[in-house]
């Protein structure tokens, strides 16, 4: 009788390697891969809003001093920015871009407030308690970083 581990080594040494199959992706499950897949790019490519509603710089939402919430806030409206746009424009102070869910954000956002937070402006929109650096935004490469 043999013992398990040379059971185990018999089998080993008997196993060869099967070749690779190229298969269509709609007939590959249960395979498994053959090599690592890589990406060539980030995904999505660049920040990206979580969310419809509006890119904001976070520090034009601070409260005051002494303050214990976020005040409303007025920013101007530059733009209105769905999820197919080239990549916007930089946000200056005290503005905001109306974005999609999706949408690129334009450079200095480092957020998106939810519509249900502001009175849905589309000259000026008024925002309702502060946002977190990194608030409704997907980061770039989040989903599949490259390489």
């Amino acid at each position: 009788m043999r013992s398990v581990h040379d059971q185990l080594a018999a089998v080993l040494a008997a196993a060869r390697p099967v070749a690779p199959l190229d298969v269509v992706l709609a007939d590959a499950p249960g395979c498994v891969l053959a090599e690592d897949v890589t990406v060539a790019a980030d995904v999505p490519g660049r920040d990206v809003a979580a969310c419809d509603g509006y890119a904001v710089r976070t520090v034009d939402l601070v409260p005051p001093a002494g303050s214990a919430q976020a005040p409303e806030v007025t920013l101007s409206v530059l733009d209105d920015v769905g999820v197919t746009a080239a990549v916007p424009g930089r946000l200056v102070e005290r503005s905001a871009v109306l974005v999609a869910s999706g949408a690129p954000l334009p450079l200095g956002a480092d957020a998106v407030v939810p519509f249900e937070r502001t009175d849905r402006g589309r000259a000026r929109v008024v925002v309702r308690g502060g946002a977190r650096p990194h608030e409704n935004v997907r980061a770039a490469g989040a989903e599949l970083a490259a390489g």
